[in-house]
């Protein structure tokens, strides 16, 4: 078996032995075998990957996370699993796949299948999924192409992720509304202060980047456009 940990502040991509195209987001791991081989091609994946998975109609492709496994045939689709947050996600941009907790005391659960521009959330705490339809594939597969779209996203999203690709700390002071929604997009290949002031203009907030931290405050003098 071969393994793949992408740090903070870094992304790459990889090729599998069956033609698989792989990227993984900051902050993630991918364990393969060098070479498939059995009725299956199973991956284990922990934190973010965009698969473009190698059509076989012989042999299944599974992602495996902690709690629940992805069954494709051939097909692209975005997954997120990490360890900070209770949900899992799954994002269908084309082909089909089935989603089934792999938890032993869930084995009779029910197989959920997702369509294109549909979005499977997976609830680590009450073992829920709920499927979204006609979403926009793009706000979740842009970062492999360099590109963070938010449509909507609370600004503590928009920083968790911005934390992870630029493996950067923020501290906010106790006035900022984390939860106001925003919507923009950044681009991914400017550096870190490029990108804060594009997220400062979106949001009521002023930022000064020390170090590997980012401090927020409110910007007091904030008027919301009509």
């Amino acid at each position: 078996m071969a393994q793949v940990i992408v740090p903070y502040g870094n992304h790459t991509n990889l090729l599998l032995s069956d033609g698989t195209k792989v990227w993984l987001n900051a902050g993630s791991k991918l364990i393969f075998p060098q070479k498939f081989s059995g009725k299956n091609r199973k991956v284990f994946l922990k934190g973010e990957a965009y698969f473009d998975v190698a059509k076989d109609k012989a042999t299944a492709f599974i992602v495996k996370t902690d709690r629940i496994d992805v069954m494709v045939h051939g097909t692209q689709f975005n997954m997120r699993d990490n360890d900070s947050e209770n949900e899992l996600e799954v994002v269908l941009v084309e082909g089909l796949v089935s989603i089934k907790e792999n938890n032993i005391m869930n084995l009779l659960s029910k197989e959920i299948k997702l369509r294109p521009n549909q979005k499977a959330i997976y609830n680590k705490t009450d073992n829920t999924t709920i499927v979204e339809s006609d979403i926009d594939v793009s706000g979740y597969t842009s970062w492999k192409d360099g590109l963070l779209k938010f449509e909507k996203e609370s600004i503590i999203d928009v920083f968790k992720r911005l934390s992870r690709y630029y493996n950067v700390r923020f501290v906010t002071e106790s006035s900022v509304e984390l939860n106001k929604k925003i919507s923009g997009k950044l681009d991914l290949k400017e550096s870190l202060d490029d990108v804060m002031k594009v997220v400062s203009d979106a949001a009521p907030i002023i930022y000064k980047i020390d170090g590997d931290k980012v401090i927020v405050t409110s910007k007091m003098n904030y008027l919301p456009m009509r």
